[in-house]
């Protein structure tokens, strides 16, 4: 029986001004160095891009980025990952502790993958520059306002959301204000509209350590799936089979292997990070998860969830392949369980030799 954290669920709506409960620094090292589990067993370990690094603002002492914060705070880099981390997570219904803490070692590797994938994939959408681009700027970052405007309505929700966080609420999450020179009552009156600042030693600074607001923005209990979430995490199931059994596939390795599978794993990685650098196509994403299913160890036999699609529950290269119904795509229904279906495509196999013994 697939629960309801793991199907879909028309009526579920996810507000995204709700502040999550703050999770643990092991969330971030875990998502940038993750585990990637080839079946329940074995895995391998990779390191992508670190995304949320400077992500605590440094203090500031001058009036534009304060203005950029109280008029237009999504040009701030900040919000515009906190925006990509709660569609990634709560705007597609997963939570952190029904899917990224799954006891499942395939399904939690699953879905870190996942979350990782679609923060970045809709960072690049954006066309937000990362904190190692040339380009960045922590308070006036440039971003696709049509795109931003699209992923809104794909999430249903308001682009007039406030995407600042809350976990340190002073000067509405800025930080403290400390005032070095304090002009006179009709100075500041005629220059109350410029921002706060009337000395270079003014400052505003977080006293607190934010560098994992991002994680409030994460459900902490999931009521089902959105249709946003059913789309994204379909795409990202794809990458995760065509990105794993792929690079063995192109470098004629096991991933596992000790000596060449270190190069599949390299491959694994470039797999991915092409993905996310390259448009959307979703008919070749369908083309390439498919032609990849004969690689596989195992038939196609794991679920994630319902209604989405399922991958073999052995991502090993297989040499040969398994006649008859190891490359076809099959999605989860209610006859599935979470996870491994060991009858799932037996049951074919038998009608095929039933059907060939009455020719």
């Amino acid at each position: 029986m697939i629960t309801k954290e793991f199907k879909y669920n028309p009526n579920v709506s996810y507000n995204p001004g709700i502040k999550y409960s703050e999770k643990d620094h092991q969330l971030k090292t875990n998502l940038v160095n993750q585990t990637i589990f080839v079946n329940q067993k074995e895995n391998f370990k990779t390191s992508f891009p670190d995304l949320f690094q400077n992500y605590q603002n440094p203090s500031i002492h001058t009036n534009e980025p304060w203005n950029t914060w109280i008029h237009s705070s999504f040009d701030w880099w900040q919000c515009q990952l906190n925006f990509a981390v709660w569609c990634a997570s709560t705007g597609c219904g997963i939570s952190y502790n029904d899917h990224l803490l799954h006891t499942s070692n395939l399904t939690k590797s699953f879905y870190m993958f996942h979350f990782y994938y679609c923060i970045a994939r809709i960072l690049k959408e954006l066309k937000s520059p990362l904190p190692t681009d040339s380009s960045f700027c922590y308070y006036k970052n440039s971003y696709d306002k049509a795109v931003y405007q699209k992923l809104c309505k794909e999430f249903n929700v308001s682009i007039d959301t406030n995407w600042r966080q809350k976990l340190e609420s002073s000067c509405q999450g800025l930080g403290s204000f400390e005032m070095y020179y304090k002009p006179s009552g009709e100075y500041r009156q005629n220059h109350k509209n410029d921002g706060p600042f009337f000395n270079i030693r003014d400052t505003i600074y977080h006293e607190k350590d934010i560098s994992m607001a991002w994680t409030t923005f994460i459900l902490d209990k999931s009521e089902g799936f959105t249709r946003a979430g059913i789309e994204r995490i379909n795409e990202s199931i794809k990458i995760y089979v065509w990105a794993l059994l792929g690079a063995q596939s192109q470098t004629k390795t096991e991933i596992l292997k000790v000596g060449t599978g270190f190069d599949a794993q390299k491959q694994f990685l470039a797999n991915v990070q092409d993905v996310i650098n390259s448009p959307i196509d979703l008919p070749t994403q369908i083309s390439n998860y498919q032609n990849v299913l004969k690689y596989a160890r195992s038939k196609v036999d794991y679920a994630y969830g319902l209604g989405l699609y399922m991958s073999p529950s052995d991502m090993v290269l297989q040499i040969g392949t398994i006649v008859g119904y190891n490359n076809k795509i099959i999605i989860a229904t209610e006859n599935q369980t979470l996870g491994f279906n060991d009858d799932l495509n037996n049951k074919i196999l038998i009608m095929l030799i039933l059907n060939q013994k009455n020719l």
